[in-house]
C-alpha cells in the first residue's frame, strides 16, 4: 500500500519508533469517504482526520490485530481507492 500513487504514509517507518498508530494521507482521493466505504463495505472502522497539512485516515491496530486483518484492512483500502 506504501507504493499506491493516493496514499501517503505519515508515521515513522522506524521500527524503534514503531506504537499502535498509523496515518495514511490520501492525494486525490476523499479521506471521509474511504473511512465510510471502509465501515459499510469491509466492517473496518477508522477515522479521517483533516490537518492543515494533510488530509488522511488513523489507523489503530492493537496486539491482538493479526496479520491476516493488517493484510484484509490494505487490500480493502487499496479496493475503495479505485472508486474515489
Amino acid at each position: 500500500m506504501a507504493k499506491h500513487p493516493k496514499v501517503r504514509i505519515l508515521h515513522n517507518p522506524d521500527p524503534a519508533m514503531s506504537c499502535g498508530i498509523g496515518m495514511l494521507g490520501l492525494k486525490g482521493a476523499d479521506a471521509f469517504k474511504l473511512v465510510a466505504a471502509l465501515q459499510a463495505n469491509h466492517a473496518i472502522y477508522t477515522v479521517a482526520v483533516r490537518h492543515d497539512e494533510y488530509t488522511g485516515i488513523r489507523i489503530t491496530p492493537s496486539v491482538y490485530t493479526t496479520v491476516a486483518e493488517v493484510d484484509y484492512f490494505a487490500t480493502a483500502v487499496e479496493q475503495e481507492l479505485k472508486s474515489l
